[in-house]
């Protein structure tokens, strides 16, 4: 289970190498928080608007990408272990990074000075997705997704103890009013409201993932601090694939290895999109991946969300638009 909010909350990077777009500065590279939506989190990366259309349909694919990826995951949760789906996943991004931009990836490898912080940054993207991938085991796509998209109101909420800052009534109700969407998706009492609390430990993990990046904004480059995301996310699936090795069937592998390229694309076009506009421009299409996630899920296994999920679905992504709207407006 990935998230465009492990993108969103982004941090004024400093002098980076060379972005692997040409004709870009990677000084307009986000850096990402993986994952997946507007709130304070969100800082506009440097520079002038570039092309917001071309923007706008780079974080839409970037959305698509994401959301039939889980859609597909879906589909071998049941008899492939969790481990395997994810080392599959990084493995085939960091093949597809190597292949494409060999040198630019060492580089920025090369750069990074404290190799541990970002280490245990890396290991969070991890285990959020392997929390939501159990609860798609049990829940519907789409009511997956949603919870993972309460990530910036969890974030909004833990940053007045975590990091001191004010929040304010207004973000303080939108939060209350997302939390009121959680208990119609998780729907306390039915027999997927256990494993509800898996897609909400996996949006938690994700929150304080943002956090912490917050925390070390002009301490790395951003494509340092991709790249050891994604490297950090295949050496540590690759140490413990061997204990849940399995010999997938040839349609399991395909289904893994499209969900890997999916992946693969998704990253790039939301990087994409924040080295074109500001991340504020683009981050309320990231919602998109609901819309697709349950599409995909409706017409591979017509999968169906009930009526509460529904609702409950629409409440968190008003409540979401409702704090980056305000912080928007208090910007300007």
């Amino acid at each position: 289970m990935v998230h465009i909010a492990t993108w969103i909350g982004q941090i004024q990077p400093v002098a980076s190498p060379k972005s692997p777009f040409p004709g870009r500065n990677s000084q307009r590279d986000p850096i990402t928080v993986d994952t997946r939506v507007a709130t304070d989190m969100v800082r506009p990366v440097i520079g002038q608007d570039g092309n917001p259309a071309a923007a706008i349909a780079f974080m839409l694919a970037g959305a698509v990408s994401f959301g039939v990826m889980d859609g597909l995951t879906k589909m071998v949760v049941d008899t492939v272990p969790v481990p395997f789906i994810l080392w599959m996943r990084y493995a085939v991004v960091v093949a597809l990074l190597l292949a494409v931009r060999p040198a630019w990836t060492w580089t920025c490898l090369r750069r990074v000075t404290q190799p541990t912080i970002l280490a245990l940054r890396g290991l969070m993207p991890v285990m959020s997705s392997a929390a939501g991938i159990l609860a798609l085991a049990h829940m519907t796509v789409a009511d997956v997704t949603a919870l993972m998209f309460t990530t910036p109101l969890v974030a909004t909420a833990l940053s007045l103890p975590l990091l001191g800052e004010r929040v304010g009534r207004v973000r303080w109700c939108a939060v209350l009013m997302g939390f009121g969407g959680v208990l119609l998706v998780a729907q306390p009492g039915s027999s997927a409201s256990a494993y509800a609390l898996l897609a909400l430990l996996a949006a938690l993990i994700l929150a304080l993932y943002q956090i912490l990046t917050r925390t070390l904004r002009g301490s790395f480059d951003a494509n340092s601090m991709l790249v050891y995301m994604l490297v950090t996310g295949l050496l540590a699936t690759s140490a413990i694939v061997p204990f849940f090795w399995d010999r997938p069937t040839q349609f399991e592998l395909s289904i893994i290895a499209g969900s890997g390229v999916l992946y693969a694309l998704a990253h790039l076009c939301v990087t994409r999109a924040f080295t074109l506009v500001e991340a504020a421009r683009v981050t309320p299409f990231a919602y998109v991946q609901i819309v697709a996630a349950s599409g995909f899920a409706y017409l591979a296994y017509s999968e169906i969300p009930n009526l509460l999920g529904l609702a409950g679905t629409a409440v968190i992504m008003g409540s979401g638009i409702a704090i980056w709207f305000f912080e928007q407006s208090t910007r300007n």
